[in-house]
C-alpha cells in the first residue's frame, strides 16, 4: 500500500489498465459456476458478462483453462498421495471426497495465484491499496484522497487540469477548490467533474457509482450527464448513466470508518462485499443460505470473528479451510 515510485509505461492501451480487473472477476465467476449451486440466473449472467468485449471473453477463457489445468494438478496429488501410508491416504481421501473441500482447495490455489498476478502489476499505478487496507494521501494541490481496500489510481496534473484516472476499487475524495483547473475523476466509460465537492467514485469493472457527502459534481457517461449534489448518488451500468437517487453517504460510505452497514441485505451480497476486504476468500455454496437476509455493523478489521458470531447465532455452517471460508 503507498505511493508507488516506479515508473509507468504512459503509451500502454486502456485495455491494459483493465486486465487484472477483468481476470479477478473472470476467476470469481468460474468459481461459483462450479461450485454446484449456480443458477441458470447466474449462468445467464455469466454469459451477458463474458460477452461484453472480447477481453471479457479472454478473461473467461484463460480462467477455464486454470481451472481445468487445477483439476489436474490436483488429480495428480491425489495419485501422488495413494503411494504414501494409509493415514495419509485416509485424510486425503476424506477431503477430496467432500465437493465443497475439493473447491476450496482448488479456489485458495487459483487464489494465490492471482494474488501474485495482482501484487506484479501493482508497480504501474501512483496509489495503491491493498486488500484489506486502507491508504490516506494528500495530492499536490492539497486534495485529500481516501483509497479504499484494493485499490488502484494514477495522478494527471497539468496546468490546464488535474486528472484522476481510477483503475479499480474506490476512493472519497475532498477536493481542493481551483475553477481555473477543474479536477475531474475518470473510471472506466465515467468522467467526474468537480464543482467543488467532497464525494467518493467506486468502480467495479465496467460499472461505477458516484456518491456525494458535500457540494456538486457532474457525471457524465456515453453523451449522457447527470449533476448530482448531497445526499446524492448516480450509477452507470453497462456504461448506461442512471438517474440520480438518494443516498446516505454515513452508511454507504461506513468503510472510511472501518465499518460496513448492512441494512436487509442477502447473505451472498454481503459476502461479494466482504470479499473487497478480506485476505482470502469467502464462498457461500448454498443458494438458500445466500439468499437470508441480514441486518449488522461489520468491523473490517475482524471479519473473522463477525463470521464466528454469525455461526453461532444462525441457522448456517462455516468452515475454514486455509485462506477459503466456506459458508453453507
Amino acid at each position: 500500500m503507498g505511493l508507488q515510485s516506479d515508473p509507468k509505461e504512459e503509451d500502454w492501451p486502456e485495455a491494459a489498465e483493465e486486465l487484472s480487473q477483468l481476470e479477478g472477476e473472470a476467476i470469481e465467476w468460474i468459481v461459483r459456476l462450479t461450485s454446484g449451486k449456480a443458477t441458470a440466473c447466474e449462468r445467464t449472467k455469466f454469459e451477458r458478462w463474458r460477452s461484453q468485449s472480447p477481453q471479457h471473453e479472454a478473461a473467461a477463457q484463460a480462467a477455464r483453462q486454470l481451472w481445468v489445468g487445477m483439476g489436474q494438478a490436483l488429480t495428480g496429488a491425489q495419485a501422488a498421495a495413494a503411494e504414501s501410508s494409509s493415514r495419509t491416504r485416509s485424510r486425503f481421501a476424506a477431503v477430496m471426497s467432500s465437493k465443497k473441500h475439493w473447491l476450496a482447495l482448488a479456489a485458495s490455489v487459483v487464489l494465490g495465484l492471482f494474488l501474485v498476478f495482482e501484487g506484479v502489476h501493482n508497480w504501474r499505478h501512483d496509489y495503491v491499496a491493498a486488500t484489506g487496507e486502507q491508504g490516506r494521501f494528500a495530492l499536490s494541490d492539497g486534495t485529500s484522497i481516501t483509497l479504499n481496500s484494493n485499490t488502484a489510481l494514477d495522478v494527471h496534473f497539468s496546468g490546464d487540469e488535474r486528472r484522476v484516472v481510477l483503475a479499480r476499487g474506490e476512493v472519497f475524495f475532498d477536493v481542493t477548490h481551483n475553477p481555473d483547473r477543474p479536477f475531474i475523476v475518470q473510471a472506466a466509460s465515467g468522467q467526474v467533474r468537480v464543482l467543488g465537492t467532497a464525494f467518493s467514485v467506486r468502480r467495479d469493472g465496467s460499472d461505477v457509482t458516484v456518491t456525494v457527502e458535500r457540494g456538486r459534481v457532474q457525471v457524465t457517461s456515453d453523451g449522457r450527464s447527470s449533476v448530482l449534489i448531497k445526499d446524492q448518488r448516480v450509477r452507470i451500468r453497462d456504461g448506461e448513466l442512471n438517474g440520480a437517487e438518494p443516498a446516505d453517504p454515513y452508511t454507504q460510505l461506513a468503510w472510511r470508518r472501518g465499518r460496513l452497514i448492512i441494512e436487509d441485505q442477502a447473505l451472498g451480497d454481503v459476502v461479494r462485499e466482504l470479499n473487497r476486504y478480506y485476505p482470502g476468500l469467502i464462498m457461500v455454496t448454498d443458494n438458500a443460505v445466500a439468499q437470508r437476509r441480514l441486518n449488522a455493523v461489520v468491523d473490517l478489521k475482524h471479519i473473522d470473528q463477525w463470521l464466528a458470531a454469525l455461526d453461532e447465532s444462525q441457522p448456517i455452517d462455516i468452515q475454514h479451510l486455509g485462506p477459503v471460508v466456506v459458508v453453507h
